[in-house]
């Protein structure tokens, strides 16, 4: 994630590592059932290799969409982040951006104010994920249209 400041772009947060933190927890135990590499599909692969494939199929992205943002109390922004994984699923992140308390001084602290953690994973089953749209419903409700790269569209609504 990109915030800028002042004049510049900076990189304040890089969610991959918290996806790789957040499965490291878990001790990856829901990656090898959630590929596709996993069905059978090469049966010549060796147990480890099939780990590795897993793996790289969550860590990759094809596609993500923001929601609009939630103003909740004290001016906390809540924004949810939808990203699609090359293994067909989709990770929901809850971004939250806190007041700068250091806005209007000198100080360079942008890193300090954003906080970004996984809410849910869902799961479509249509596949390999080429487009994601997130349109607000009602204050906790919204519909996720899902475009399949095979050209299938799932529409979906998620509660957040």
């Amino acid at each position: 994630m990109y915030n800028r400041v002042r004049d510049k772009w900076k990189n304040v947060l890089d969610i991959s590592q918290k996806l790789n933190a957040y499965l490291d927890k878990r001790k990856w135990k829901d990656v090898a059932e959630k590929s596709e590499t996993s069905r059978g599909r090469n049966s010549n692969l060796k147990d480890i290799q099939r780990k590795i494939i897993s793996r790289s199929y969550y860590m990759a992205t094809t596609a993500f969409s923001w929601s609009e943002p939630i103003t909740v109390q004290n001016y906390i922004l809540n924004s949810f982040l939808f990203t699609a994984q090359k293994n067909g699923i989709i990770i929901v992140w809850k971004a939250r951006v806190l007041p700068n308390p250091n806005i209007n001084s000198n100080i360079d602290a942008e890193t300090d104010h954003i906080e970004i953690e996984i809410e849910k994973i869902m799961e479509p089953k249509i596949g390999l994920i080429s487009s994601l749209d997130i349109k607000n419903l009602e204050e906790h409700t919204s519909i996720i249209f899902i475009g399949g790269l095979n050209g299938t569209l799932k529409v979906s609504t998620c509660q957040l």
